[in-house]
């Protein structure tokens, strides 16, 4: 158990950490443009979808 406790690591924070990793992630796979009809708001310092 000490082995799994040791080795763990946050998948997101390793995607987000990435850049190869981080740019799988966008609203459509063959366009890099943002998608207009998402809409960003700030809370509490950070954004998120309106």
């Amino acid at each position: 158990m000490q082995h799994v406790v040791d080795s763990y690591q946050c998948e997101w924070a390793n995607a987000i950490s990435d850049p190869e990793k981080l740019k799988r992630f966008r609203s459509f796979v063959n366009d890099a443009r943002p998608d207009p009809s998402i809409i960003m708001t700030s809370e509490r310092g950070q954004l998120r979808p309106a």
